[in-house]
């Protein structure tokens, strides 16, 4: 009694697969050589300011949290 199928090597099979495979790769070249690159943000141009024009490191509660993180932790006793 056999409980699993045994792969049988078929050369035309395995050469159909190749050549598919090749196929797909070659495409996906083409498809990857003529789109332009992503930006880092969506809808945004890297070469263009934030929305707002505002520097976030310079708002108020941004460098509270600064000063926050950057002073040394206080001794418990």
């Amino acid at each position: 009694m056999v409980r699993f199928r045994t792969w049988l090597a078929d050369r035309n099979f395995d050469m159909m697969h190749l050549d598919q495979v090749r196929n797909v790769i070659k495409r996906s070249r083409e498809l990857l050589a003529n789109t332009p690159l992503p930006d880092t943000f969506a809808g945004r141009k890297t070469g263009e300011p934030f929305p707002s024009g505002e520097d976030p490191r310079e708002r108020d509660d941004i460098q509270i949290l600064i000063q926050n993180e950057l002073e040394p932790p206080k001794s418990g006793s």
